[in-house]
C-alpha cells in the first residue's frame, strides 16, 4: 500500500483521491496516513509506504500506535511560514514524528544523521521507556553533533561514510559494506545527498537485522537497483554535448547540494531551472531568490502555475483556497528577488531569465546551452518533462 498526497494505492490501483480525504477528514492524505492501514488486515507480507505531513505531529497523529524502528534524517526549512514559524519547531514536530511512538515493549531502534544540529537537539523525543538503541550515522568529513567517538569507543553501532565507502562500526570493530563508486545511480557517490540517503539506509537495515552479514546482502542489492527514470527522484543524461541532470531539488537547500554537484562534473557553465511549490509564502520565495545567486552561471525560473498545464486557484482546500497562486506570480517573486540580488554587482556571478512555461523554458535552453554546460532540470511531472528534454534536446 502507498499512501502519498494523493490518496491512497493499493498494489498500484488508486482506492481514495486527495478530495476524498478532505470530504472523510478535512485534512491532507498524509496528515493520519495510517487511516488507511485497514487495508492491509490479514494480508501477509504486506508492506505499508506512508507519506506523512508536519501535521502528522498533531492531534491525528500517524494513525498507528507504535513503530520498532524511527529514522531521523534532516531538518530543511522549506515548510518554514505556513503553520510552523521556527526551525527548532519544525525540528521538534519531526522528531515527534519519527520517535514518539517507539515501542517500549518491544526492541526499538532510533536511527539519526549525527552531522544534522536540529535531529541530535531532539534526540530526547525518543521516550525514555523505549529503551531504544541509538544508532547515529555521519560523513567523517562533516561536524558532528553527538559524541560519535565515545558510543564508538564503548561497542556501540554507528554508520560511518569516510572517503565514498560506508563501514559499520559494532563492538568497537569497523566492518567495510559498501563502496559508493560502484553505484551508478548516485553517480559514484558524488552526489551527497543521495549519499547520505544509501548512509541513512545502511543504519535502517542494520536496526532490521541486526546482522552485519545481512545488511552485506542487502548492500549488493542497492548497488544493483535500477528504476525508470519517471519513477524516481534523479537522473543524468550524458549525450557528450552536455549534461542534463533532473532532480526533485525545489528548496534552498537541495539546490545547493545540487549546485556543488554541477561545479563537480560541468566543463562550462551550469545552468539550472528551477520553480517552487505552491505552498511557498512569499517571505520564502523572496529568500529562495536571493538565496540563488552564486549557486549557478545561468538561472531560468518557471511556473507551476503556468496557466496551462497548471491552472490558478489550486490550492489545499477546494472550497477557499489555501496557497492561491495567479499564474506566474511564484516565479516572479523569486526572480524579482534574484534581480535585485544581482544588480548589485558590477559583474555578477549569475544570470536570471524568466520564461513561466517549464516546455518553453528548456526549449530556450536547449537553443542557448553551448558544449560542456550542466543543465540542471527541477521538473514538475518526470514524464512530462522527460518528453520535452527528449524533444527539445534531440535525445
Amino acid at each position: 500500500m502507498l499512501v502519498d498526497s494523493d490518496g491512497h494505492k493499493l498494489n498500484g490501483k488508486r482506492k481514495s483521491s486527495f478530495q476524498d480525504s478532505l470530504f472523510l477528514k478535512q485534512a491532507a492524505p498524509t496528515v493520519c496516513p495510517g487511516k488507511y492501514l485497514y487495508e492491509l488486515r490479514g494480508k501477509e507480507n504486506s508492506i505499508a509506504i506512508l507519506e506523512t505531513s508536519i501535521g502528522s505531529a498533531g492531534a491525528m497523529g500517524l494513525g498507528f500506535a507504535k513503530n520498532n524502528i524511527g529514522l531521523f534524517h534532516n531538518v530543511y526549512t522549506d515548510h518554514l511560514g505556513v503553520r510552523v514559524k521556527t526551525k527548532e519547531k519544525l525540528a521538534s514536530d519531526k522528531a515527534k514524528i519519527v520517535f514518539s511512538r517507539l515501542s517500549i515493549l518491544e526492541d526499538s531502534n532510533a536511527c539519526f544523521n549525527a552531522n544534522d544540529l536540529f535531529v541530535c537537539k531532539n534526540l530526547n523525543k525518543i521516550p525514555e521507556k523505549s529503551n531504544a538503541t541509538l544508532i547515529p550515522y555521519f560523513f567523517s568529513d562533516k561536524k558532528t553533533h553527538f559524541d560519535i567517538a565515545g558510543h564508538i569507543k564503548s561497542g556501540k553501532v554507528a554508520v560511518e561514510l569516510r572517503d565514498k565507502k560506508i563501514y559499520i562500526h559494532k563492538n568497537t570493530k569497523k566492518y567495510f559494506i559498501l563502496n559508493l563508486e560502484d553505484i551508478n545511480w548516485i553517480f559514484n557517490g558524488e552526489h551527497e545527498a543521495l549519499a547520505g540517503v544509501v548512509l541513512a539506509t545502511i543504519s535502517l537495515l542494520f536496526a532490521f537485522t541486526k546482522s552485519i552479514d545481512k545488511v552485506k546482502k542487502y548492500a549488493k542489492h542497492i548497488a544493483n537497483f535500477k528504476t525508470k527514470k519517471e519513477d524516481g527522484r534523479s537522473y543524468l543524461i550524458d549525450n557528450g554535448k552536455y549534461q542534463i541532470f533532473v532532480d526533485y531539488a525545489h528548496e534552498i537547500e537541495s539546490l545547493k547540494v545540487a549546485s556543488s554537484f554541477a561545479r563537480k562534473r560541468s566543463k562550462n557553465k551550469t545552468i539550472a531551472l528551477v520553480r517552487f511549490a505552491v505552498d511557498r509564502i512569499d517571505r520564502q520565495l523572496q529568500d529562495y531568490g536571493r538565496k540563488l545567486y552564486g549557486l549557478f552561471d545561468v538561472v531560468v525560473v518557471y511556473d507551476k502555475i503556468d496557466g496551462k498545464y497548471k491552472k490558478p486557484n489550486t490550492g489545499v482546500s477546494s472550497v477557499k483556497p489555501r496557497f492561491a497562486r495567479e499564474v506566474g506570480e511564484i516565479s516572479k517573486i523569486a526572480h524579482d528577488a534574484l534581480m535585485e540580488k544581482i544588480k548589485k554587482y558590477k559583474n555578477p556571478k549569475t544570470e536570471a531569465i524568466r520564461i513561466i512555461r517549464e516546455d518553453k523554458a528548456i526549449e530556450y535552453i536547449s537553443k542557448t546551452a553551448n558544449k560542456g554546460d550542466f543543465i540542471l532540470i527541477v521538473p514538475n511531472d518526470f514524464k512530462r518533462t522527460n518528453s520535452w528534454i527528449e524533444k527539445y534536446f534531440k535525445l
